[in-house]
């Protein structure tokens, strides 16, 4: 059987890599926006700041999770839950890890109106090595463990 009989596919693989790519850069333009608006519902507050951070790291991640828990339980296609990871635009655009060097004046932006985003985001960041990484290793350890048992 050839890969020909189904063209639909391959174009719909091309446009969602198209529509990533659209996606990630857009983000990088919406850094200032998200600034000025996380700037106003915070105030500069430091804690408010820090659980803003956090939310924009752990709140995709549960829509991502809360989905693929529906999808299994009541039919839904489980391929949508992959474009809720759209949810992390923010968080793309205020990691200042990834562009360090890049856009000084944007990141001493971020750093002056939101103190605390960053130890907020590094927080959100290690709960989710907590919740995911943590477990996941614990498991696999034990399943080996179990294996080795067994033979």
């Amino acid at each position: 059987m050839s890969q020909t009989r189904r063209p639909g596919r391959r174009i719909r693989q091309i446009a969602a890599a198209v529509a990533i790519l659209v996606i990630l850069a857009a983000s990088f333009f919406l850094a200032g926006p998200i600034i000025s608006a996380l700037r106003t519902v915070t105030a500069g507050n430091r804690a408010a700041d820090a659980a803003a951070g956090v939310l924009l790291l752990i709140a995709p991640m549960a829509a991502v999770v809360g989905y693929a828990y529906l999808a299994y339980r009541r039919g839904w296609p489980q391929s949508w839950g992959w474009w809720l990871l759209v949810l992390y635009l923010p968080a793309f655009a205020l990691e200042p890890f990834g562009r360090s060097g890049t856009n000084t004046a944007l990141q001493r932006r971020a750093d002056t109106q939101l103190p605390g985003l960053l130890p907020g985001m590094l927080a959100g960041l290690l709960g989710l090595v907590a919740l995911f990484v943590v477990p996941g290793l614990i498991v696999s350890r034990r399943r080996r463990r179990h294996q080795m048992d067994r033979s």
